[in-house]
């Protein structure tokens, strides 16, 4: 099982999203927003190779991935497989240009 390593930048635009969605839409949101982060994580953790390449996204040293989850939103992830480590570092909002993605925050 694959160890799954939480950056930064996820965690704050994590926070934000699910805060936005408490704010604008309701408690039931905020908490399916948590459900379906968590279930991808735990996807993750079995089978970190599970989800396509992040197509349209700029180069990186190591090969971008995406969870597609509540509809407009991509988990942008890679995987270290020398370490076995899964890195989640951003969610991506689809109805965004993907060549605007700044990858040098993912370091």
């Amino acid at each position: 099982m694959a160890e799954i390593v939480v950056h930064k930048l996820y965690e704050e635009k994590e926070r934000q999203y699910i805060i936005d969605a408490y704010e604008n839409f309701g408690k039931k949101t905020a908490r399916r927003w948590k459900k379906e982060l968590m279930k991808i994580q735990n996807f993750l953790k079995k089978y970190p190779e599970g989800k396509p390449p992040f197509l349209g996204a700029p180069k990186f040293s190591y090969l971008l991935r995406g969870a597609n989850f509540m509809r407009n939103f991509k988990l942008v992830y890679y995987y270290d497989e020398s370490l076995d480590v899964v890195h989640i570092v951003d969610i991506w909002d689809m109805r965004q240009n993907p060549k605007r993605l700044s990858v040098s925050k993912y370091k």
